[in-house]
């Protein structure tokens, strides 16, 4: 829509109003605003400065639609439960290579039953001999966050995964 929540260099946050209808934000982008008080908003975003990436999935009528911008890493999160789809993963990862961006699987909720499916560990394995870092969490007892972190660590990163598999417990 046409309403947006830009972030300063200082950290504070505005409601901001896009300027002109053929302007289009999306999260990550770096913009330039200016302050005007109009229609309960604190200002207005004049102008997107050009993406470093752009991670983008097709739209319903095929075209290339960005949805994140400025990325220098993705991770791909699987849990027992919901049941995981190596399938998706597989497609997640493929379209951080096509972004240029670096890839990790997490397995979060390692510490139920499901996680030591040999299916679940043979994939894994996978990932690691293919290149990928993929480590095992657990908001539970916080196994593995600290592995997370470091993955996160220095990097503007984007968490995928099915709904369900703890990418904002984590968070």
């Amino acid at each position: 829509g046409p309403r947006v929540t830009i972030e300063t260099a200082d950290g504070r946050q505005h409601a901001c109003r896009l300027f002109g209808r053929r302007l289009r934000v999306v999260c990550g982008d770096v913009v330039r605003w200016v302050e005007a008080e109009t229609e309960g908003a604190a200002g207005h975003v004049i102008a997107v400065e050009p993406r470093r990436s752009e991670l983008a999935r097709a739209s319903a009528n095929g075209l290339a639609e960005v949805i994140v911008a400025n990325l220098d890493h993705l991770v791909a999160f699987l849990a027992p439960a919901p049941a995981p789809d190596f399938a998706l993963c597989d497609r997640y990862l493929a379209a951080a290579e096509g972004a240029g961006l670096t890839a990790a699987v997490v397995l979060n909720k390692s510490d139920l039953s499901g996680a030591a499916d040999p299916t679940v560990e043979v994939e894994l394995a996978t990932y690691r001999a293919i290149g990928y870092p993929a480590v095992a969490t657990t908001k539970r007892s916080a196994h593995g966050v600290d592995a997370l972190g470091a993955l996160l660590r220095g990097r503007v990163s984007v968490l995928v995964g099915q709904s369900g598999v703890g990418k904002s417990s984590l968070t």
